[in-house]
């Protein structure tokens, strides 16, 4: 509503008193559905993030895990001339993988699920490669962060101490 016709308003419902009429502006439907949209991203923005960090807890215990289980090997490794850089870096390798191929399941899972509500919806698909590449990309940054604390824990092993238990 304009301010001019808030003004005339009450007088012309109520001439004898202007006063006892309150006029009030309705609020602009898409200031609202922009606010709504701003704080849907950041919704989602978070969730995300919350997301992405137990997806990097969830791999540093699997790989954590991998080491025990692994400790003779580690051991028998050392034992016959691998160095801790060696050790570490087949580790960091195998958390590098499985990030990749967790990236690759996700971004493939996304675009699918994408592709599935669109044809429900019946809606055109508008999917973007940069987006799944991104994916992917995030999926290797994950198994690297989530694997750099296992592989040093296994180039620590000492081989003697490995190799009797």
């Amino acid at each position: 509503m304009s301010n001019a016709v808030g003004t005339a308003l009450p007088l012309a419902l109520e001439p004898s008193a202007p006063n006892s009429v309150k006029v009030q502006a309705l609020a602009d439907i898409g200031s609202i559905r922009e606010g709504v949209n701003e704080q849907l991203n950041g919704l989602v923005l978070i969730m995300a993030l919350v997301l992405l960090v137990l997806a990097v807890l969830a791999t540093a215990a699997v790989m954590a895990s991998s080491v025990l289980t692994r400790r003779s090997e580690i051991g028998l490794r050392r034992a016959i001339g691998a160095s801790r850089s060696n050790v570490a870096s087949l580790f960091f390798l195998e958390g590098l993988t499985l990030g990749a191929a967790g990236g690759l399941a996700g971004a493939a899972l996304g675009v699918l699920v994408a592709l599935l509500a669109c044809v429900a919806q019946g809606w055109s698909p508008s999917l973007s490669a940069s987006a799944s590449a991104l994916g992917i990309i995030v999926g290797v940054l994950v198994g690297a962060v989530s694997t750099i604390a296992p592989a040093v824990q296994a180039s620590r092993v000492q081989p003697a101490l490995a190799l009797r238990s």
